[in-house]
């Protein structure tokens, strides 16, 4: 019988309130994708079409798009160490090895079931901080996708995201109790939160997600239902903390007062 490592896949279906059409734009649109998903994107269509996403000048995730049925099927594949470039990307033996992501789209009453698979993770124990941290990261994204289309379809984004390199004897559990407790005063009931920000504002919304000490990403009503999210990052030999808010309609004094801010604040933490 085959190791579960062997044949282990990320699969997510996140029901979003949009008929198939709009869903696969956002899937497949440059200018779509920008609005959820990367900080850039470039898009090539047609035969031998590719799909390029960027978080910034040191982190790249390259696609080719292998299949393509419209508003219904999507079949994408990338290179492991050749398709993708980052600091987070691990060291592992052997040839590049492919991975792929599909996307699978099904209309249910009114609404698109949208069934995301990414496979081809390799079954050694190197491969498993990419695997845990990859299976977190499609989490948080279907929830900004799903809050996307529920309450900004069709606004651009301005995204602020503050980051801060670890040392490697940090503690993850440590880390995000200063984050979260002790600077932010976090409280939360499983659905609503309230969150002390760094220039003693109070975040309020919804919980979206809440796995500690790695991942929170929640709502801020009080800034046009953003979107906001802290991550705690533990990838190979790259240790990062990050906090990022992903607003709609607001002017760019938000997010560059959020940046300068968060920016400082978790140099602070670190200098604990």
């Amino acid at each position: 019988m085959p190791h579960p490592k062997d044949q282990r896949k990320i699969e997510l279906t996140t029901l979003l309130e949009a008929d198939p059409a709009v869903v696969w734009k956002t899937l497949t649109a440059a200018e779509e994708l920008k609005r959820w998903f990367p900080l850039d994107a470039r898009v090539q269509a047609g035969p031998d079409g590719w799909i390029q996403l960027y978080w910034g000048d040191d982190h790249t995730w390259r696609f080719q798009v292998k299949e393509a049925v419209l508003h219904k099927y999507l079949k994408l594949v990338y290179e492991h160490g050749a398709g993708f470039q980052g600091p987070a990307e691990p060291l592992l033996a052997g040839e590049a090895t492919q991975l792929v992501l599909e996307y699978f789209l099904e209309t249910e009453n009114g609404r698109t079931a949208l069934r995301l698979v990414h496979s081809g993770f390799g079954p050694d124990t190197n491969w498993d901080d990419e695997y845990n941290a990859v299976n977190r990261g499609w989490r948080s994204e279907m929830q900004s996708l799903q809050h996307y289309i529920a309450h900004h379809r069709g606004r651009d984004r301005r995204v602020a995201w503050s980051r801060a390199a670890l040392p490697d004897h940090a503690d993850p559990g440590k880390i995000w109790q200063a984050l979260m407790q002790d600077t932010g005063q976090f409280t939360s009931n499983s659905e609503v939160y309230t969150f002390q920000s760094p220039y003693d504002e109070a975040y309020t919304g919804r919980v979206l997600m809440l796995n500690p000490p790695c991942d929170f990403s929640g709502t801020v009503e009080r800034l046009n239902n953003a979107f906001f999210r802290v991550t705690i990052e533990i990838y190979g030999r790259h240790r990062e903390i990050s906090v990022w808010l992903a607003t709609y309609g607001l002017p760019p004094a938000v997010t560059a007062r959020f940046q300068e801010e968060w920016d400082r604040e978790l140099q602070r933490l670190l200098n604990l």
